[in-house]
């Protein structure tokens, strides 16, 4: 008698299609009915989606329309069908235009389209190879120059999408980002040797709020009638001084560090010349370029007796604060010079443009001879002689390079 076979399922058996003898049958399919479109664009219109019009002058505006699009579209978990239509249902004017007669070309009303594909065909029309490619230069060309440390992290920010294969690390992204700072920023932030980003960003914002107390920015001085005035187109009439510190003795000259004495201009102890000019051949009161021999500011000052031939005279109308803020022609501030804070008349009453010594000495700059005295008359009606200018002319002036010669001037 052959065996009786058992009709009964092992508990390992493979599952049977169609779910009977208690077999699990596969999950039901996702139908993409008109009823669920409706109710994915009622969720989705919930959520207030961007809308794209396609006139925008910005070339990145569909990608970042795009980047809004998917952020909602993770958050919501959709499908790419409904990510085609959801997207199509924002366009607006001419790129609901441009969608229509490419479905109609493309026969996709009735064949579903890729997101993927969906979206070159936007990027091809709205966003070509050759914005990218500029986007890419602009990045490679970024330097802070005179914007912030936050804006320009922003548009660090913004700009390395394009250029992701050229900072492919944190180490790489790090170095080109402290390549780009200031020079007073860069110098101190590269020493801390930051392993993150977010450190080299937090080190850089320390650096610029500590530099943005030390200097601010040059202010459009207002003449008496009220008008604002730009900065000169030259920079020739530029004086350069230290900033200013607070005297113990208001109103007294300052103690010389040649002499241990009082006095204003340059020192002549030592030499054989008068101690207000530096010319031999007199007295300092016999001096002709003494206040009661000369003439007040504005004035033509005659010409002084010397007995070298190679002498020259020069002009400036203000050289303190309050000359400055007294002359309707002086524009003043306090910016950075060789990354040093200096105290900056735009005069355009100077003849020449003048350094402090106490600026040079602050900044390290190297000096070498004029080859030629130059007198130089002040508001007050005094005489300063000049002898030496720096060596470079060459003027790193708020990360940008201007050529000046700049001359030396006790004041």
């Amino acid at each position: 008698m052959p065996p009786r076979h058992s009709m009964r399922l092992r508990a390992d058996a493979d599952p049977a299609p169609g779910g009977v003898g208690g077999v699990q049958a596969p999950p039901p399919q996702h139908l993409h009915t008109p009823q669920s479109e409706a109710r994915f664009i009622k969720d989705f219109k919930r959520y207030g989606p961007p809308t794209f019009d396609g006139e925008s002058e910005r070339a990145t505006a569909v990608e970042e329309w795009i980047r809004e699009l998917e952020a909602l579209y993770a958050y919501l978990g959709c499908e790419d069908q409904f990510k085609v239509k959801g997207a199509v249902f924002m366009l607006r004017g001419e790129a609901l235009n441009w969608w229509d007669s490419v479905a109609a070309a493309e026969d996709y009303a009735n064949v579903p389209i890729p997101w993927a594909r969906f979206k070159n065909l936007l990027y091809d029309y709205y966003y070509p190879e050759t914005v990218k490619d500029m986007k890419e230069a602009e990045f490679l060309h970024l330097v802070q120059g005179t914007l912030s440390v936050a804006q320009y992290e922003r548009k660090f920010t913004e700009l390395s999408r394009f250029a992701l294969e050229l900072i492919p690390t944190e180490a790489l992204k790090i170095k080109r980002f402290v390549k780009g700072l200031r020079k007073g920023i860069r110098g101190p932030v590269d020493l801390q040797r930051p392993t993150t980003y977010a450190e080299a960003v937090r080190g850089a914002l320390v650096m610029d709020k500590d530099v943005s107390n030390k200097a601010s920015p040059l202010p459009e001085v207002g003449s008496s009638s009220g008008v604002k005035r730009k900065f000169p187109s030259t920079y020739a009439d530029l004086v350069l001084r230290a900033p200013q510190r607070q005297a113990q003795h208001q109103g007294m000259p300052p103690v010389c560090p040649t002499c241990q004495k009082r006095h204003t201009g340059q020192c002549w102890t030592g030499s054989k010349g008068c101690f207000r000019c530096g010319r031999e051949g007199h007295f300092a009161r016999e001096c002709p370029m003494s206040a009661a021999n000369t003439q007040r500011l504005g004035q033509r000052i005659p010409p002084p007796v010397s007995t070298q031939g190679n002498n020259q005279r020069a002009r400036v109308f203000a050289l303190t604060r309050k000359e400055a803020a007294d002359a309707e022609t002086v524009v003043t501030g306090t910016v950075l010079v060789h990354d040093v804070p200096a105290y900056v008349l735009f005069d355009s009453g100077s003849s020449h443009t003048f350094i402090s010594s106490t600026f040079v000495r602050q900044a390290t700059l190297e000096l070498e001879p004029l080859g030629f005295l130059l007198s130089v008359s002040t508001p007050s009606g005094s005489i300063l002689i000049a002898s030496q200018k720096v060596r470079a002319d060459e003027l790193s002036f708020d990360n940008q390079t201007l050529r000046a010669r700049l001359i030396q001037l006790d004041m």
